[in-house]
């Protein structure tokens, strides 16, 4: 048995806890690596007895040695919330022996008085204070750690919850869900393994399951009836919303009804309108000054977009829609109109001769005048993004969606969304010239060949036209067998692996092969470039094997290199999209997933477009 007083603790991302730690009689440091969680709460600024025994290496808390007061004083007692000025450390330093033990004794035991004789007010009140509530928050994290969590988890309700609330999470068991994970699941024994196995919070995991397939709504005749008794318990703590025999998740709820309120709020006020004869007027002046029309006239779209509030476009060729955009931007200004801003996500693009381009997180708030938007891409937003979209908008707004049908994701919400706006905006076809279609790509009729190609290079990626395609693809290239370099909430992901990371705001892709996890965080790979994702980086995002992706999701994590694997009906456009975005395409491969058996998941949302006309 030996005493450390620790110094640093570090949760690896593989699940591994490292501990340093300082012997009191030499001063020598040392480093611990707990490959199994450990069963204590430790804490930097702390001294523990550790025992190893039987591969497992235990902590018990003993009291802090005078040996490692300097330590103490330099790191300001290990406390984050309390900072000693210069000349506060000085005087600690100083004191004798006695006089160290004397005021540690006095921190222990909270005795403010007898503190204060070695620590000037008002840093002494502060110190007892913080030291009391660390105090309390290891005392926490010991009770979270009896109920199932890890080490890392521990620490991460208490730092959120407090001490105090971390204790009473289980009095309301829904405050403890977003904690539980599979390892949870798949073990009982414990507290947070029994809440996991309840059926309330099955329940939840399940429409969460469903929903990431694009089912945000559920039918109560779809589940099983073991996680149907729990719809009453879920309705009452506000975790699910009902409508006659219809369930979303309240997080859902409330990202698609705010789409439904600010449609509605923007669609409600006046908005003026332009006679036939003055759109005409206005192309006989666009026709002298740019020659005689051509085939690309688009002017009843253009009509119909300039006189609605909301319109929505679908293409299949970046340069019919870059056209529509010039003719619809000069008939706009020749009307006396202001010039319309292109709002993108940050791709590269062809967005038209004219285009003022706007990052669609950056558009300014109005200022009383009539504006006009073109949002390219619009198949790409989720509805999460199409709510902060909305919000950008004034009831002084024109806007103009445009989807590109190559690019579309087959399955996905948004397909959803843009069905919704076509039923109720103003919606067209931008049709592409004359003579526009290319000749299709040839395709290969076997999946097997584009999984062999990608476990063949593995700088390769796959770009699909639906996310259950993607879901298939990466399952039968994921490692099997090799050490574990990352842990997640819902998976667990080997060396080799691909994986895809995402933040939300800003949005953000990352693509990276996994090579190795460090106490720093990731070692990655990136078609050939190795580079480090830090641990917070990590934490912060949402993590998916990323072997096979959507466009939308390739072109923001920069893929260079790609094969295209979709359907035999789409295959040939997204093959060609995927090239005119720059990418080196190495091969086209048609997979359908209804002829190989695979069930195809029902779309589902509430009503998102105005419910008051």
């Amino acid at each position: 048995m030996a005493t450390y007083f620790i110094v640093k603790v570090i949760h690896r991302l593989d699940g591994t806890v490292v501990v340093k730690g300082v012997l009191p009689w030499n001063q020598r440091r040392v480093v611990l690596r707990l490959e199994r969680a450990p069963t204590t709460a430790i804490l930097p600024g702390k001294t523990y007895s550790v025992r190893r025994s039987q591969g497992r290496i235990d902590f018990t808390p003993t009291s802090t040695s005078a040996a490692h007061w300097h330590l103490l004083v330099k790191h300001h007692f290990y406390l984050p919330e309390l900072y000693l000025p210069r000349r506060e450390q000085v005087r600690l330093l100083a004191l004798s022996t006695q006089g160290i033990s004397a005021a540690l004794l006095a921190l222990e035991q909270q005795d403010h008085r007898a503190l204060c004789m070695y620590i000037s007010e008002p840093y002494a009140s502060q110190l007892a204070h913080h030291f009391h509530r660390q105090s309390c928050l290891v005392d926490a994290a010991a009770f979270m750690l009896d109920s199932g969590f890890c080490h890392y988890l521990a620490f991460s309700i208490c730092h959120l919850h407090g001490p105090e609330g971390a204790r009473a999470l289980f009095e309301t068991p829904a405050r403890a869900f977003p904690f539980l994970g599979v390892r949870h699941s798949q073990d009982d024994s414990s507290t947070a393994g029994q809440l996991a196995s309840s059926p309330s919070y099955q329940l939840i995991a399940r429409m969460l399951t469903e929903a990431k397939r694009g089912a945000t709504v559920l039918n109560a005749l779809d589940l099983p009836a073991s996680l149907r008794s729990a719809l009453p318990d879920c309705l009452d703590k506000h975790l699910v919303v009902g409508h006659h025999d219809n369930f979303q998740l309240i997080g859902h709820h409330l990202i698609q009804s705010s789409i439904r309120s600010q449609l509605q709020t923007l669609t409600h006020a006046f908005f003026p309108t332009y006679s036939d004869r003055e759109i005409e007027y206005a192309y006989v002046r666009y026709s002298s000054l740019y020659g005689a029309l051509n085939d690309s006239d688009h002017g009843q779209l253009v009509g119909d977009a300039i006189n609605s509030r909301f319109s929505i476009f679908t293409y299949s060729g970046k340069e019919s829609a870059a056209s529509f955009c010039d003719e619809f931007s000069s008939i706009l200004q020749i009307l006396g109109g202001s010039e319309p801003g292109i709002v993108h996500q940050g791709l590269a693009g062809r967005y038209g001769s004219e285009a003022h381009l706007v990052h669609w997180e950056s558009i300014p708030p109005g200022r009383g005048e009539y504006r006009t938007f073109i949002v390219w891409d619009f198949q790409w937003y989720s509805a999460v993004e199409v709510s902060l979209l909305l919000g950008h908008f004034t009831t002084r707004d024109r806007v103009v969606f445009l989807c590109n049908q190559k690019t579309a994701v087959d399955g996905s919400l948004n397909s959803r969304i843009v069905n919704q706006l076509q039923g109720y905006f103003p919606s067209h076809h931008i049709e592409p010239p004359l003579g526009a279609i290319s000749s299709l790509p040839s395709g290969h009729s076997s999946l097997d060949q584009a999984v062999a190609g990608l476990q063949a290079d593995p700088n390769l990626v796959a770009i699909c036209d639906s996310y259950q395609l993607c879901e298939v693809i990466n399952e039968l290239v994921r490692e099997r067998g090799k050490p574990v370099a990352l842990e997640t909430q819902w998976d667990t992901y080997s060396k080799g692996d691909r994986l895809l990371l995402k933040q939300t705001l800003p949005k953000s892709v990352s693509y990276a092969r996994l090579v190795s996890t460090d106490d720093r965080g990731l070692r990655v790979e990136t078609q050939g470039r190795h580079w480090r994702i830090d641990t917070e980086t990590v934490r912060d995002s949402v993590c998916t094997l990323g072997a096979a992706m959507t466009i939308d999701d390739a072109l923001h994590a920069g893929v260079r290199r790609a094969m295209v694997v979709a359907g035999v009906a789409r295959m040939s456009g997204l093959a060609r999209a995927v090239e005119e975005y720059g990418v080196d395409l190495v091969g086209a491969f048609a997979h359908d997933l209804s002829e190989a058996g695979s069930s195809v998941v029902g779309i589902s949302m509430q009503r998102i477009t105005p419910t008051v006309e």
